[in-house]
């Protein structure tokens, strides 16, 4: 006998029922303030340019949820909480910041925690998208919706240094993450959706893991490394090996290593004054399968490499939010 995967009963569960399911299903999600640029997410360097443009991930992940698009009463329950985040929500931002954002993302205050994707080289790339300071920017958004704020590591370091309105923009928060590496995890849907690691219906795409949480950091390494394995698109054979590297590092190394980078970018008194600032890892799920070697995208970058030609640019302002 075949168990069906339908619930035929369920228009007839009373209202609060219905609606408690529906909030269920809604996603928790990591709420981009502004795009991501490929060539600064990724520390580690790779021969044929970065495993993946991001582009996907962030569009497909500034939609509203799934179950906005299942009928009226799902649809409702989803604006109880979560509306579509755009230039309303930065009046009595930071006086002199501004940011061209070109497209509108869903946030929910209820379950999202907010990401700035900003590092220094933004301003070379894409010089006039930014005025003011985009870390301040951030600490408004979180203290305003009471969240956890994150950030890219690669705004402190060796030769970035924390200039006084960042440090006082650090200090508004009690609580920090600092994404010190991302991993993108190519597979298609239905082996996201049925992981469980990006939502309940798959429509959670980026998540920022604490690295101190190590059971849930391996779930999703793993998971990257079994879908890069297991690709219908093409055996591991044909992708290039130096693309990402699946290991994971300690917890203490991680934790050291952001230490460090915090005193040499304020000094070691300033950084003990400074709130909790912890390290954590993004992981970013897209269906493109970009760094496969049927993908359009990696044999543009193949010919490049070899004709010696250097790796597209983006050019000055494209592919910023």
């Amino acid at each position: 006998m075949s168990v069906s995967d339908e619930f035929h009963f369920f228009p007839c569960l009373p209202p609060e029922l219905r609606r408690m399911v529906w909030r269920f299903c809604l996603p928790s999600r990591v709420c981009e303030i502004d795009a991501p640029y490929d060539q600064c997410a990724f520390e580690e360097n790779h021969v044929y340019g970065p495993p993946c443009e991001l582009q996907t991930s962030t569009l497909q992940n500034s939609r509203p949820p799934v179950i906005t698009r299942v009928c009226h009463e799902s649809r409702a329950v989803a604006f109880e909480t979560g509306c579509q985040l755009n230039a309303s929500y930065g009046h009595g931002a930071p006086d002199g910041f501004e940011y061209r954002r070109a497209i509108t993302t869903w946030f929910d205050p209820s379950r999202d925690v907010i990401h700035l994707n900003w590092t220094p080289i933004y301003e070379v790339e894409f010089f006039g998208c930014y005025t003011g300071e985009p870390l301040a920017l951030l600490a408004w958004y979180a203290a305003r919706f009471d969240l956890r704020p994150s950030f890219m590591c690669a705004s402190i370091g060796k030769f970035e240094h924390l200039n006084p309105d960042q440090i006082s923009a650090l200090k508004q928060r009690p609580n920090w993450l600092v994404v010190m590496r991302t991993i993108i995890v190519h597979c298609d849907y239905k082996s996201a959706r049925e992981s469980g690691l990006f939502g309940l219906l798959g429509d959670a795409r980026i998540q920022i893991v604490d690295v101190a949480d190590q059971a849930r950091v391996r779930a999703y390494i793993d998971f990257a490394e079994k879908m890069e394995l297991e690709s219908t698109d093409a055996p591991r054979r044909d992708i290039p090996r130096d693309y990402q590297s699946f290991s994971q590092q300690s917890t203490s190394l991680m934790e050291r290593d952001l230490r460090e980078r915090m005193i040499n970018s304020c000094g070691k008194k300033v950084a003990e004054e400074l709130p909790a600032i912890r390290p954590a890892m993004m992981f970013r799920y897209c269906p493109m399968m970009c760094n496969h070697t049927g993908s359009q995208r990696l044999k543009v970058r193949e010919m490049e490499r070899k004709s010696r030609l250097p790796v597209r640019g983006r050019g000055r302002g494209r592919g910023v939010q």
